[in-house]
C-alpha cells in the first residue's frame, strides 16, 4: 500500500489518472464513462486498446494487472491482484455484472482470449488455511494455487472457480457450478458442485 502511494507521488501523470478514475468510478454518464475508460489503461501494468469498464468497478493492485485488447467489463467489477499475485486477461474478454476476479496474496489468475463470463462469477485463487484445529483459522494464513482459463471459455452465472483449476480451451461451465482444483479437458461441459464433466461440445 505504502509503496503504491510513493510510486504515484513520483509520477504525477499516473496520480492524475488515479484521481480521474476514482472520481468517475461510479459515473453512468457518457463523459464519465469515457474518462474512466481512458484513465484505467495508464494505471495497470499493461493494457491493449479498446478497454471498456462499466460503473462501480473496484480495482486494486494495478501494477500486477495485464489486460489485452478489447476487454470489456460491465458494472460492479471487483478486480484484485494483491501482494505478489498477478492477473492476466486476454484479448476480447467479455465480463458481465458483479464479477469478482480476486488474486492474492500469491499466485496468479490467467484468463485467455475470447473469454465470456456471466454475472456474479467468482474467480479466487487463494483460500484460508483451516486444517490445524489447534489454531484459529484467522491465524493460519492462506493456501494459494494458480487459476488458468484458456481461450474460448464461457463461465455462466453464479459459478465459482477455485485455485488450482485449469480449464482448457473451449470449455463451458454451467451456472452455479463450483470448479475445484484439477485439469479440465478441452471442449467439455462442466456442471455441479463439485463441477464434473457432463458432456462434450460437438
Amino acid at each position: 500500500m505504502r509503496s503504491a502511494i510513493v510510486t504515484l507521488l513520483r509520477d504525477p501523470g499516473r496520480a492524475l489518472r488515479l484521481v480521474v478514475y476514482l472520481l468517475t468510478r461510479n459515473s453512468v454518464s457518457g463523459p464519465g464513462t469515457r474518462l474512466r475508460c481512458a484513465a484505467l489503461p495508464g494505471l495497470v501494468a499493461e493494457c491493449g486498446s479498446g478497454l471498456s469498464v462499466g460503473p462501480g468497478a473496484v480495482v486494486w493492485g494495478f501494477e500486477n494487472i495485464r489486460l489485452g485488447k478489447d476487454v470489456g467489463f460491465m458494472a460492479d467489477l471487483r478486480l484484485y491482484a494483491m501482494g505478489e499475485s498477478t492477473v492476466e486477461i486476454g484479448d476480447e474478454a467479455s465480463i458481465n455484472d458483479n464479477v469478482q476476479i480476486n488474486a492474492g496474496p500469491r499466485g496468479r489468475i490467467r484468463i485467455g482470449k475470447a473469454f465470456l463470463s456471466g454475472p456474479n462469477v467468482v474467480l479466487r485463487n487463494c483460500n484460508h488455511a483451516w486444517k490445524d484445529a489447534s489454531r484459529r483459522i484467522l491465524d493460519q494464513g492462506h493456501e494459494c494455487a494458480d487459476i488458468v482459463i484458456e481461450d474460448d471459455v464461457w463461465i455462466a452465472a453464479n459459478a465459482v472457480v477455485l485455485g488450482g483449476a485449469h480449464i482448457k480451451s473451449g470449455c463451458v461451465v454451467a451456472a452455479g457450478s463450483v470448479v475445484r482444483p484439477g485439469v479440465y479437458e478441452p471442449g467439455t461441459v462442466l456442471a455441479g458442485n463439485p463441477a464434473v464433466e457432463v458432456s462434450e461440445r460437438v
